[in-house]
């Protein structure tokens, strides 16, 4: 459906009735004369109207092809109507058209009526196919169809224009359809600093109206349609704000998303009604900026779709028709499909979920839940911050039946255990604190998760610039589990070691010694002296004692502690192979960088053989290796030459920007210079 069809002052259109007013009553004057033809020696001819420039409108120059087809596609209220408009304008003004015809293009018939009536105009008479005709001529007039609104291909199967150099067609449409043919533009919504132009030009004679405009224009998606509904309500209620229409969205917004509801019914009329329909309302749960892929794709979204008929059949759905739902809602502009990820505009999101029900709403949560847990990514996969941002709105739209399934939770505790990784530590803190908040409103202040969720607050402020902020979060979760869980339990006792890692942090290594040592004693009677976490506890004593100043004790710790790691997890294990890493360090901080060299050189070989040339914790073993042995000699050549081998191995591996990267470069540039090659 055409977007605006008020006409624009200053143009002239060929209206092919006559009408008059007679006490009230209008008359249709049927002319029996002939009619008479336009000349276009008289001037250029406007059919139908153009619509009339949107208020404060913002030019989006779209890039129509000199001649042929041009299809512009997007969301309903994402501006379509007004960029061929715009278009249409420039073009008439510059007087670069003799003819120009605007067409309400929503159905075949109102296609028709608009061909007939430019035939009466150009030809005298006639239907659509003679006015195409005539349009096809060597000599035909510089031409202009804008065909506005067009909601099914079919409509136009028999109404093609045709393609030559003295005219033009511009198709608006919601449908990405292969079948309507021609150069494609997608005209998306604004930018947010188009939306903040705009709404400025709207309403900055009144500059208090625009407090809150960024998070309205985001709340919005930046739709053109939706903001120009928000500025008109503003501009006439001089005492409102921006922030004040957001926070009545639901009843703001419904005449935007009341738009879209014949679209979702459209989707839900295709090949695969109910899997488009289950589709869609998972994506409406997620993340608009971006879901992933496989989110809709993998095994277990399959079987969530096991009672949805596929359209065709009365089996379950198999991934190609899964694709074909994507594909119905891509062409119907509802969402995006790019690459891995998946898009859908936050107003779309709203229309659908004014269709679901409360109920609908909750188990579609609780399946994502259980389909992103499902296929948590690597933590290498680059695919982890989409994970990470669908997650965050998972628990943003929850009403607390996540909770009550534990199964649906465990995405939660996913994103909590990652997320400090992939965004900055301050986005960490922030989820940790809503996830535990939520876990305390739905669970209880007592429960397991809720605890769980405070430890990690506990753990990303301990990680963040100010770990003493950790300290009262590690003593509020160490004395609720002494009280629900016991002395004894194995999470009480990792509270323990949490609380003492954020005193070491914070300076207090002393107390941080004497409480390791507390822990590795209590670990030894609860697991067994040979356990990993009793292990873990005697490593981390010895780090708290170096970190106190006691070089010699710890060391005797470490080695003591090597020892047993070698004994039960074998030489090769990870922990074994960074307890012999500190050992290295704490010899070179007690002035033996020749034994320190030695280790590490034969730590390389080890991380060579068991985590590859390549790794992280080899390169940089390899980097401390050899500032150990030139630390040892003084030989600065044979450094400067290890450095220049390792510094490319680091680019290639790491790229230029890494942190290690830079550490070694400098090691190069000093070592190069001390030998006089700098």
């Amino acid at each position: 459906m055409a977007e605006n069809t008020t006409p624009g002052p200053g143009f002239t259109n060929y209206v092919p009735k006559v009408h008059n007013l007679i006490q009230g009553e209008e008359l249709n004057l049927h002319m029996h004369q002939p009619v008479q033809a336009h000349s276009f020696a008289d001037g250029p001819l406007l059919v139908g109207r153009i619509p009339r420039p949107a208020p404060g409108r913002i030019d989006r120059n779209p890039a129509v092809a000199a001649e042929g087809r041009t299809v512009l596609t997007g969301l309903t209220g994402a501006g379509k109507t007004q960029a061929a408009a715009e278009y249409a304008r420039k073009r008439w003004n510059a007087g670069e058209l003799d003819l120009l015809v605007w067409v309400d293009a929503s159905a075949p018939e109102s296609i028709e009526a608009a061909f007939t009536e430019a035939a009466a105009a150009v030809r005298g008479g006639g239907d659509a196919d003679q006015f195409l005709t005539w349009l096809d001529r060597p000599n035909a007039p510089r031409w202009l169809i804008v065909l506005d609104g067009v909601s099914d291909p079919d409509h136009l199967a028999d109404l093609w224009q045709p393609e030559t150099p003295r005219g033009q067609t511009i198709l608006t449409t919601q449908i990405r359809s292969t079948a309507l043919d021609g150069h494609r533009l997608h005209i998306g919504p604004f930018t947010p600093e188009e939306s903040a132009a705009y709404l400025d030009r709207r309403l900055g004679a009144n500059p208090r109206a625009l407090d809150g405009a960024a998070e309205l224009a985001a709340a919005f998606g930046h739709l053109p349609r939706a903001l120009a509904l928000a500025a008109a309500h503003l501009a006439d209620r001089p005492g409102t704000t921006c922030r004040g229409y957001l926070d009545a969205v639901p009843e703001t917004a419904a005449p935007v998303t009341a738009a879209i509801h014949p679209v979702i019914a459209a989707a839900a009329r295709g090949d695969q009604p109910r899997l488009a329909s289950s589709v869609l309302e998972l994506a409406c749960r997620l993340d608009p900026d971006g879901i992933p892929l496989a989110v809709f794709t993998c095994e277990r979204a399959l079987r969530t779709y096991a009672d949805v008929s596929s359209g065709r059949s009365d089996t379950p759905p198999i991934l190609a028709d899964v694709e074909d739902a994507l594909a119905d809602l891509h062409r119907l502009s509802l969402v995006d499909v790019d690459g891995d990820a998946v898009r859908v505009h936050p107003l779309v999101q709203r229309a659908a979920g004014e269709i679901l029900e409360q109920r609908g709403r909750d188990a579609t949560i609780r399946i994502a839940g259980y389909i992103m847990h499902d296929i948590w990514p690597g933590d290498d996969d680059p695919s982890a911050a989409l994970f990470i941002a669908n997650t965050e709105r998972i628990l943003a739209n929850t009403q607390g039946s996540l909770f009550a399934d534990e199964r649906a939770s465990k995405v939660l505790f996913d994103a909590v255990r990652h997320i400090g990784e992939i965004r900055p530590i301050g986005d960490a803190v922030a989820y940790a604190e809503r996830f535990a908040a939520a876990c305390e409103t739905h669970l209880g202040a007592d429960h397991a998760d809720t605890l769980d969720a405070l430890a990690w607050v506990g753990y990303w402020h301990g990680e963040s610039d100010h770990p003493e902020t950790a300290i009262p979060i590690g003593e509020q979760v160490l004395e609720a589990r002494l009280r629900v869980l016991g002395a004894d339990h194995d999470w009480t006792l990792l509270a323990r070691s949490n609380l003492a890692h954020w005193r070491q942090r914070t300076g207090d290594a002393a107390r941080a010694a004497v409480d390791f040592a507390s822990l590795a004693t209590d670990s030894d009677r609860v697991f067994g002296p040979d356990d990993e976490r009793t292990l873990k506890a005697r490593s981390d004593h010895a780090t708290a004692v170096w970190a106190s100043g006691d070089d010699e004790r710890a060391l005797a710790g470490y080695e003591a502690v090597r020892a047993d790691l070698q004994r039960v997890l074998g030489p090769d294990h990870l922990d074994t192979l960074k307890t012999r890493s500190s050992i290295a360090k704490l010899l070179a901080d007690t002035g033996d960088p020749l034994a320190a060299a030695e280790e590490t050189e034969a730590l390389v070989d080890s991380y060579v053989r068991v985590l590859g040339a390549d790794h992280r914790s080899t390169l940089i073993a390899r980097s401390n290796a050899v500032y150990y042995r030139v630390a040892h000699d003084g030989d600065a050549d044979a450094a400067a030459a290890a450095y220049a081998e390792l510094v490319d191995d680091m680019v290639r591996v790491f790229g230029p920007d890494d942190r290690e990267t830079g550490f070694a470069r400098d090691l190069l540039d000093r070592y190069r210079s001390e030998a006089g090659d700098g």
